[in-house]
């Protein structure tokens, strides 16, 4: 039978060296984990990098291995995949069995610090040291911190689509090393990944994590985006459009078979009001986008522009030996490393959850290497201000409510974390968030049920957009999604 991905280029496999031991230096140099985006110039390797492409052709060959297959069709399950998806079952399991935080605290309870403990315990022992052979036991701090990363963040309490993109990261390497082949890549989606997917909404629900770098109602979802964009390739056959959404709701009579719908339906229930309201770019789709095919290619260019391409949620990746920090396409051993702004410095990765400590929530953000973003609500209407490094907020997590939100009047106090402009310092003008058009839009700009000034118009053009072209499985079409 010939796979539905044989017009996508192969995985590119990862052989790991016959003489290679986890106890030798040099393994532990080449597959140790290590973060190397650390700024804007750093973003520039990146989309050149060996672990760029694999990312983006992993994410194209499971996008099309699971176009008109819904998430109870049979499929192939190798014991690898039954393996992952028990675990991830039993890490689901494990969430109700943790007694919520009562203490004072601003959103994510910090009760997920224990399950995130539970896990990493379980995932550095008996797991994927019988996940993989031995032969492949050198590369298990580079696949067990992709694993581990992609639940949250035990400091910051918070989960977006930078975890998820870890977990990407996860399968990608699973399918590089051979653990997982092409055969394995429905199952990845329709078994593995939609196991994960249930695990973090009962984390979400639980302890209810705040959202990593949402940008609100102009995001498609405070969370996730992978599961959208495999649900819309799901959807490719069905004789539903995607004016369906727009009668999406929180009970469904039957349970979705996609992971479109199944993500709709769980964010009714964490959301509130008019569809239009809370989740804009949806209702969006949903009015004006004629079909699952152009919902897809929309999805793919998006997830390229607002994750690939935004240092914020990529800076946390780490690469090794498998996810490589070189030349695309370069030679499988001795390829010399991409330049980053991290070089010469000691690595952080660990930061975020090989130490977790009660002491550690307290420490200024400028001590745990996070940064402090500050929302744009928070600056006054068209007051030049700076941010002045000396007075950086605590983390959210162990922040009284209230301490961290700048106020909205125009004259701000001497202790706020914004100051005045000094002298001889450039001075950053806060901008209108405008999101690019990645969905045709309605005629008149608007979406439908809204006013000529509402908040929630969209802009016709991307302006400005010029990336490589991300791979995709719909390259033959000649039409444009805009």
């Amino acid at each position: 039978m010939t796979s539905t991905t044989d017009q996508l280029p192969p995985i590119p496999l990862h052989t790991v060296a016959a003489n290679s031991e986890p106890s030798s230096s040099t393994t532990t140099s080449e597959y140790a984990p290590k973060r190397k985006i650390f700024t804007e110039m750093d973003m520039q390797y990146w989309q050149k990098s060996d672990a760029h492409y694999l990312v983006q052709l992993t994410i194209a060959r499971l996008a099309k291995a699971v176009e008109g297959r819904g998430v109870a069709d049979e499929c192939f399950e190798s014991p690898i995949i039954q393996k992952i998806v028990t675990f991830l079952n039993e890490l689901e399991g494990k969430v109700e069995g943790v007694e919520l935080d009562k203490g004072p605290q601003r959103f994510g309870n910090k009760a997920f610090r224990t399950w995130v403990s539970d896990i990493m315990a379980l995932s550095e022992g008996p797991f994927h040291t019988t996940l993989l052979p031995p032969a492949m036991h050198p590369v298990l701090p580079e696949l067990s911190h992709a694993f581990q990363s992609s639940f949250g963040s035990p400091l910051r309490l918070d989960y977006g689509t930078g975890h998820e993109l870890s977990f990407l990261t996860y399968l990608a390497i699973l399918l590089s090393l051979g653990v997982c082949t092409d055969r394995d890549e429905q199952a990845l989606v329709t078994r593995v990944f939609v196991a994960y997917i249930d695990c973090v909404r009962a984390l979400q629900k639980k302890f209810r994590l705040e959202p990593a770098g949402s940008k609100g109602v102009w995001g498609l979802d405070d969370h996730q985006h992978l599961a959208y964009l495999f649900g819309a390739a799901q959807l490719h056959s069905d004789p539903s459009t995607p004016s369906s959404i727009l009668k999406s709701s929180r009970s469904p009579s039957t349970p979705p078979n996609n992971l479109f719908t199944s993500s709709l339906t769980h964010l009714h229930t964490l959301k509130t009001g008019p569809f239009h309201e809370h989740s804009p770019l949806l209702h969006q789709i949903g009015s004006t986008v004629p079909s699952w095919t152009k919902v897809s290619q929309g999805l793919t260019k998006m997830y390229e522009h607002e994750v690939l391409q935004k240092r914020v949620v990529v800076q946390h990746l780490v690469f090794g030996g498998v996810l490589r920090w070189v030349e695309e396409g370069a030679a499988a051993v001795g390829a010399p490393s991409l330049p980053s702004s991290g070089d010469g410095k000691e690595d952080d990765h660990q930061t975020d959850h090989s130490t977790i400590s009660t002491s550690a929530a307290s420490e200024p953000a400028s001590a745990l290497g996070d940064e402090t973003t500050f929302a744009p609500w928070t600056l006054p209407g068209g007051t030049p201000l700076v941010v002045d490094s000396a007075h950086l907020a605590p983390r959210r997590d162990s922040t009284p409510p209230g301490l961290r939100t700048a106020p909205l009047s125009p004259t701000l106090p001497s202790t706020s974390v914004l100051s005045p402009p000094a002298a001889g310092v450039p001075v950053v003008e806060p901008k209108r968030f405008e999101p690019p058009a990645f969905f045709p839009v309605p005629s008149n700009g608007d979406l439908p049920g809204s006013s000529s000034s509402s908040p929630h118009r969209m802009a016709r053009k991307l302006s400005g957009l010029h990336t490589r072209p991300v791979i995709s499985s719909h390259d033959h079409e000649e039409e444009a999604v805009l």
